[in-house]
């Protein structure tokens, strides 16, 4: 890779080619993905797997299929390089997780805007405060996911 990496934060819609380095969460394929791309790159995904990416286009992502809350997204091109990078360099974490209200999910329902998971009840959250520093040392949430 030509530059170091930036973060997805980092990122401007544009042709300005730049190198992240980031995990796969979850992989779907979308009617919106061209089959040429689809078939160049499936077999090199895996799930919870880090990448170092480069060569691909960063464009503002479409508010009528938005997976994620980011202002733009990526798309593989033919120059689009990536490679599995060690777990251990980079401390990206494996999960994410976005919070909605009730009245959010109903407002979403039928859209197409999103694909979720899980859709759950959040029943209470509690926060775990070191006794030295007084600073919070965990979170615990607890999620009800059937009735």
């Amino acid at each position: 890779m030509a530059s170091a990496p930036v973060s997805f934060s980092e990122l401007k819609a544009g042709r300005n080619s730049p190198s992240i380095v980031a995990r796969l969460l979850r992989f779907w394929e979308a009617p919106s993905i061209n089959v040429s791309r689809l078939n160049t790159f499936k077999h090199l995904l895996n799930n919870g797997a880090i990448y170092a990416l480069s060569g691909f286009d960063v464009t503002r992502s479409n508010s009528h299929f938005k997976l994620c809350d980011s202002p733009v997204c990526i798309r593989f091109t033919d120059n689009t390089s990536f490679e599995e990078a060690p777990e251990t360099n980079f401390s990206i974490p494996t999960e994410m997780f976005r919070f909605r209200n009730h009245d959010q999910l109903l407002a979403l329902a039928n859209t197409n805007s999103e694909l979720p998971d899980i859709i759950s009840e959040v029943t209470s959250i509690k926060t775990v405060l070191n006794e030295a520093t007084n600073i919070p040392d965990r979170v615990m949430a607890h999620i009800r996911l059937a009735r």
